[in-house]
C-alpha cells in the first residue's frame, strides 16, 4: 500500500504483510503478484493512511521479513552500537506490539546553505542513503517518508513551502528514546553534530514531535500543520519540540 504526498512526488511506504515472501533478489520486500497500489492518476493525497490489521510496518519491525540491506562498510561499523540485543531486535516481529497504542512522528525542517548539487553540499548528500539506511535497521524504527524513486524525503517538497534550499526528513519511531539514540548515539549523530556545516541556524522551530496512534501515518501536509501550530502557539499535545517531551496517551 502506497500513497502519493506533495504535488504528487512524495510517497509513504508502509509495508507488506508478514507472511508475504519476498522474491530473492528482487530487493522490493514485495510479492510480484501485489504490485503497489498507487493513487489514481498520481495526483497528492491528503489523507492519514490507517494501517489495516496485520498488513503493514512488518518491514520494518521485523529484521526476518525486511529485503536484506546491502552493507556499506558505514553500516558495518555502526551495527554494533544498537541498544539492545540482536536477538531481542528479532524477537520483535509483530506488526503492532501488542500493549503499544501510539508511535511518535517527528517531522524536521532544515534549510541548506547550499543546493544539493553544490560542491560544499557535497558530503552531506554522499551520507544520506547510508545514514537512512542505518535508520532503517536501527531499534525501534517504523517508517520515513521517500519520494516517488524511493530516495530520501530531501528529495519531497511541501506545497506549502516556496523554496528549494527547505529539506523534509519526516520519520515514525516506536518510542523517545528509540529516536533520540538513533539521532544522538549512533551514527547519525557525528552528521548532526557537523550540521552547522550544511545547514543555517534557525530562527524558529523546524522540529515538531507527536504521538499518532499505532497503524497511522498522518499525512506530510498534517505535519507541516503541525509545525505551524507549535510556532503560533507553543508546545502542545498537537506538537511539541524535542527539548519538552510529552509522555504518550494512555489509550
Amino acid at each position: 500500500m502506497s500513497r502519493d504526498l506533495s504535488r504528487g512526488r512524495g510517497r509513504t511506504r508502509v509495508g507488506v504483510h508478514p507472511n508475504r515472501t519476498p522474491r530473492p533478489g528482487d530487493g522490493s520486500g514485495r510479492s510480484s503478484r501485489t504490485p503497489p497500489r498507487v493513487t489514481a492518476a498520481g495526483t497528492a493525497t491528503r489523507r492519514s493512511v490507517r494501517i489495516r490489521g496485520g498488513q503493514a510496518l512488518s518491514v520494518h519491525y521485523c529484521r526476518n521479513d525486511r529485503p536484506r540491506l546491502r552493507q556499506s562498510t558505514f553500516l558495518r561499523r555502526y551495527r554494533r552500537r544498537w541498544s539492545g540485543s540482536a536477538r531481542d531486535a528479532d524477537s520483535r516481529c509483530t506488526p503492532i506490539i501488542a500493549g503499544v497504542t501510539h508511535h511518535l512522528a517527528q517531522l524536521n525542517l532544515a534549510r541548506l546553505r547550499r543546493p544539493l548539487d553544490h560542491t560544499e553540499t557535497a558530503e552531506f548528500v554522499a551520507a544520506i542513503e547510508p545514514i537512512n539506511a542505518l535508520a532503517e535497521v536501527s531499534r525501534g524504527f517504523v517508517w520515513r517518508l521517500t519520494d516517488d524513486h524511493g530516495r530520501s524525503a530531501s528529495h519531497v517538497s511541501i506545497d506549502a513551502i516556496d523554496d528549494p534550499l527547505v529539506i523534509v526528513n519526516y520519520t515514525v519511531w516506536e518510542d523517545l528514546e528509540s529516536l533520540r539514540h538513533y539521532a544522538y548515539r549512533s551514527g547519525h549523530g557525528s552528521y548532526f553534530r557537523r550540521r552547522r556545516e550544511w545547514f543555517e541556524k534557525p530562527t524558529r522551530a523546524m522540529n515538531v514531535n507527536w504521538w499518532t496512534p499505532a497503524g497511522v501515518i498522518p499525512g506530510l501536509d498534517d505535519a507541516y500543520q503541525r509545525l505551524e501550530h507549535l510556532r503560533a502557539n507553543g508546545p502542545s499535545d498537537t506538537g511539541w519540540p524535542m527539548t519538552e517531551p510529552r509522555d504518550p496517551p494512555r489509550r
